[in-house]
């Protein structure tokens, strides 16, 4: 054999051996399969994370056409509106305050359009949210509304505080047709309602019944995984004090797997983008991503920023932090930082069960109409809106039923209308 072939032979043989080992390396390395397998599982919840502009979409819509008024819960039709918002605003911001006692219904137009949040959202943080630019946008720091109104025959649009009897304006540049034609496309169901005069946050009552679909939902416990990759500042960084306890620096994640929640407390990380509680809390919900079901902005408590899970454009109610996450941002006493609490359930909706079944709630009026009957004071109901109730079938423990019903809250408290007449009952016999 010639030298030349031994050399060309050995050189293959090193070539393979060289291959194999650097395969090896980048395929079997126990250390690389687990950086992957680390990696994977932190970043997997940040590629399902939610966008601002669905968390935070107003929940009401209430079309008005000759001073006649009608509303939907339509999250396709609200999000489609808003996309075309954005390119009919223009201006400067304006601010109008008024000593009217009967602000809320000076506020009442013929023609236009209005969305309503349930708790006070903050505009700048609206404006940014929904790309809505402002010739002076430092203006809509600072100012807390529950309203945008569009004002079709005025051409402007207003972003209405009921509780500052304030409200701030832009000139609006669309057409009604524009706006006719996405509810025409999205063939809505309108009930029929009118402003409550009488109400301090301008609400609208319906003078007829309504009907809605109960559900039923497969049951997913989610693992602490997603909860510690959207909760810690650095996923990679927990260890484990135990089984269902997770720690890193001062943050802390325990999960009560006999209660089914999730408990988180820690620092806020000092970020010039997180400015305010809403921008503070939804750092957190955003990594949470569609696992825990359609989580959207629903209101707020003191410190305490409640979001709910969503169905067909109304809340759930539960017990136990069923179908809700809050999260608390609050000053740290002895720390020149802020702290942050999260609540939650382990448990969530997941997949829909078909079922023809209907429940069909009384109107509006009649539900106050029976409040006052049983002993309420109506200006201590500040809110009626529809929710589903989330109720554990018996025997079953993975499926769910949701079932529409009237949600008052009464006296700062959230109740089922059922739980009103009870306690109202209770408060009587007492």
């Amino acid at each position: 054999m010639k030298l030349s072939d031994k050399l060309i032979r050995l050189a293959l043989v090193l070539l393979i051996a060289l291959s194999i080992f650097l395969s090896y390396n980048i395929w079997l390395s126990p250390a690389n399969t687990s950086s992957e397998t680390r990696n994977t599982a932190v970043n997997t919840e940040n590629q399902n994370s939610r966008n601002a502009d669905d968390v935070f979409l107003p929940l009401k819509m209430i079309q008005l056409v000759d001073g006649v008024a009608s509303g939907s819960q339509s999250e396709t039709a609200i999000g489609q509106i808003h996309d075309l918002l954005s390119t009919n605003i223009f201006g400067e911001l304006t601010l109008e305050t008024s000593d009217d006692e009967n602000f809320v219904s000076s506020q009442m137009i013929q023609n236009g359009l209005e969305f309503s949040y349930q708790g006070s959202y903050l505009l700048s943080d609206y404006l940014a949210t929904f790309k809505i630019e402002a010739d002076n946008s430092e203006e809509s720091e600072g100012f807390y509304f529950s309203k945008v109104q569009l004002d079709f025959d005025n051409q402007v649009v207003k972003f209405i505080s009921y509780g500052a009897n304030a409200y701030m304006q832009m000139t609006f540049s669309g057409t009604a047709s524009s706006y006719q034609q996405i509810l025409d496309d999205n063939s809505l169901n309108w009930t029929a309602v009118s402003l409550d005069e009488t109400s301090t946050t301008g609400q609208y009552n319906s003078s007829e019944t309504i009907e809605l679909s109960n559900y039923s939902y497969i049951l997913s416990t989610q693992s602490s995984t997603l909860f510690r990759n959207a909760f810690f500042q650095d996923p990679s960084d927990v260890t484990n004090e135990s089984a269902t306890t997770f720690i890193s620096g001062q943050e802390r994640l325990e999960i009560d797997s006999d209660k089914q929640l999730a408990e988180f407390h820690g620092e806020l990380p000092v970020t010039d983008g997180l400015t305010d509680e809403f921008n503070q809390s939804f750092a957190y919900i955003s990594k949470l991503g569609s696992n825990v079901g359609n989580l959207r902005y629903f209101d707020r408590e003191d410190d305490q920023l409640n979001y709910r899970v969503f169905v067909e454009g109304y809340p759930v109610f539960g017990q136990n932090w069923q179908g809700l996450v809050g999260v608390e941002v609050e000053d740290n006493p002895l720390e020149d930082n802020l702290s942050v609490s999260i609540n939650t359930s382990t448990r969530t909706i997941q997949v829909p069960i078909p079922t023809d079944e209907t429940e069909i709630l009384p109107s509006t009026e009649t539900v106050r109409s029976e409040i006052q009957a049983a002993g309420g004071d109506l200006t201590l109901a500040t809110s009626v809106i529809i929710g589903y109730t989330w109720e554990a079938i018996r025997d079953v423990d993975r499926v769910v039923d949701l079932k529409p019903e009237w949600y008052i809250r009464y006296d700062k408290k959230w109740y089922s209308m059922r739980e009103l007449l009870d306690t109202l009952a209770d408060a009587e016999v007492n």
